[in-house]
């Protein structure tokens, strides 16, 4: 249920095959399964931040063949795939497995050998945004395995399966293999998750600060990084804004000027501090704070709008980036769980260089000599990139 925006991204990098990786930058998206980014070859396909990879420079690359399990769609023998998504773009191509790592170079992340997708065509968004491709997070469907999957597999180097994102307004970092206490300000909060193709949780209801209370009918609600704003069914959408607005009215227009329904310009000397607190309650009344300076987003300059917007009719909420923003969030796959802690999540705003090392694949770097695993889990810092 990912829902391409022309706004923010959170953009992560791979390195992919042997014996010199080749990088590729990926949006980070907990709402969809499939890792897949711009190959040599097609001629549909945008200009992005990296080069399109060279299928023919690796030498541990393999094209699966139809008769792999987990093949749902086959085409000239070869497993294919198609992926379409709510605002009109799609990717397809064909699959292909090979060694992959998370990050860059210097972060010395293990390579896992897993399935992963080499686009033939693009539309619409994804021909102008400046990421190869997507990183597919999400549970699997159809026993269709998945590059998380994989990673978790390799207990060497990996010890539990738990993934952790932390989002800051300019870049954030992902934990694969355990979370990074360290950056969090306050205790973990956790809530049952279900790892049923989406990673859903039962929301209840919003408090807006000052007592505006909003709640019935979520619906089915995902935690999606992979979708830039929030998103709230039609009539809950209505009441939310309004009661921002509202409180606003009766605090001296929380120290900014409205522009409009949605937008605020907030003037030289002002913070968001102004705006109030919204308090997202769970299930057995676990609830986390929704702060300004992540539900208003920076439109330029000192304009500030919203980041929640309607679902429409439709009776489904969709936690997006906007409300990841500024907590550790923590998908323990292992015990169906969401943990939730405000934190300092780091900002990243220039990329190292690509790839020149060659990668031995019993765990050693010929250049760097032994690599530094992380038992706990692998890093990698995520970046922000306006599309």
């Amino acid at each position: 249920m990912a829902v391409q925006s022309a706004a923010a991204r959170f953009l992560a990098k791979v390195k992919v095959g042997t014996p010199v990786p080749q990088r590729t930058s990926v949006i980070a998206d907990t709402g969809s399964t499939i890792c897949a980014f711009t190959c040599t070859g097609c001629r549909t396909c945008g200009q992005h931040l990296d080069a399109n990879f060279d299928f023919s420079k690796s030498k541990t690359a393999e094209w699966v063949k139809c008769n792999r399990r987990g093949c749902d769609d086959c085409r000239m023998n070869y497993c294919a795939y198609r992926q379409s998504y709510t605002e009109g773009s799609s990717i397809e191509g064909f699959r292909f497995t090979d060694f992959v790592s998370l990050g860059d170079e210097f972060q010395e992340n293990p390579p896992v050998k897993v399935q992963m997708g080499c686009h033939s065509r693009e539309t619409k968004l994804f021909v102008t945004q400046k990421a190869n491709g997507i990183f597919g997070l999400a549970p699997p469907k159809n026993k269709q395995p998945t590059v998380l999957m994989e990673i978790f597999k390799d207990r060497n180097h990996v010890n539990s399966a738990i993934f952790a994102m932390c989002l800051s307004s300019q870049g954030g970092l992902l934990t694969v293999g355990g979370f990074n206490e360290s950056l969090n300000s306050a205790g973990v909060k956790w809530i049952p998750l279900s790892v049923q193709g989406f990673y859903s949780i039962s929301l209840t209801k919003m408090v807006v600060e000052g007592g505006a209370e909003i709640s019935g009918g979520f619906g089915h609600t995902i935690v999606d990084s992979g979708t830039t704003y929030t998103y709230l069914p039609e009539r809950l959408y209505r009441q939310l804004k309004d009661a921002v607005k509202s409180y606003c009215e009766s605090h001296n227009n929380c120290a900014a000027q409205g522009t409009s329904s949605t937008c605020w310009t907030v003037s030289g000397g002002s913070s968001l501090s102004s705006f109030p607190h919204i308090r997202v309650v769970f299930r057995d009344g676990v609830s986390a704070n929704w702060y300004p300076s992540s539900y208003l987003y920076n439109r330029g300059g000192k304009a500030y709008c919203l980041g929640f917007e309607s679902n429409g009719p439709v009776s489904e909420t969709v936690l997006g980036a906007t409300w990841m923003i500024g907590r550790n969030v923590i998908f323990d796959t292992q015990l169906s769980r969401l943990g939730m802690a405000d934190a300092e999540c780091p900002s990243f705003s220039q990329r190292p260089p690509g790839p020149t090392k060659v990668v031995s694949l019993d765990g050693s770097s010929r250049q760097a000599g032994q690599v530094l695993y992380l038992t706990a889990g692998v890093s990698q810092p995520i970046w922000r990139f306006i599309s």
